[in-house]
């Protein structure tokens, strides 16, 4: 189990599996964690045109993401645990949308935000995909990540 330090980056990979738990994993700096879920309902609102990151999506006041989000891509396929290593990169990072240092650029690459505009409410999917990101109650902090 990997701790989660305060005020460092951390490369953080989560699959997830529709009506699975069992089959989801976590990855934190290129480790595969053990982890525990509670099976449960999702909202009945389709991912296909919408989905949140570092949002509860209830709105909650005190359920809130209190960090800092960079570099988001989303596959509409497994990862092997090679492919995270690749990503990983021992912590350099890899571009995912194109082939480099090992890594495989492939159809499966939903999207992929960079995430430095440095303002603004939106941010450009570097996929090819078009799926622009729209970004509501954020500050911009540059040059840190």
């Amino acid at each position: 189990e990997t701790l989660l330090e305060n005020d460092e980056w951390h490369h953080v990979v989560a699959e997830f599996h529709t009506n699975d738990i069992s089959s989801n994993k976590l990855w934190v700096n290129g480790v595969l964690q053990d982890i525990s879920q509670q099976l449960g309902t999702t909202t009945s609102k389709s991912l296909v045109n919408q989905f949140k990151v570092a949002s509860n999506g209830w709105n909650i006041e005190n359920n809130t993401w209190h960090g800092k989000v960079d570099e988001l891509a989303i596959w509409s396929k497994s990862l092997t645990n090679d492919d995270v290593d690749v990503i990983y990169n021992s912590g350099n990072g890899n571009d995912v949308s194109v082939s480099e240092n090992g890594y495989v650029a492939d159809e499966y690459l939903i999207g992929y935000w960079i995430i430095d505009e440095g303002s603004g409410q939106f941010i450009l999917d570097q996929s090819g995909n078009n799926k622009t990101g729209v970004l509501s109650n954020v500050s911009w902090s540059i040059g840190d990540g």
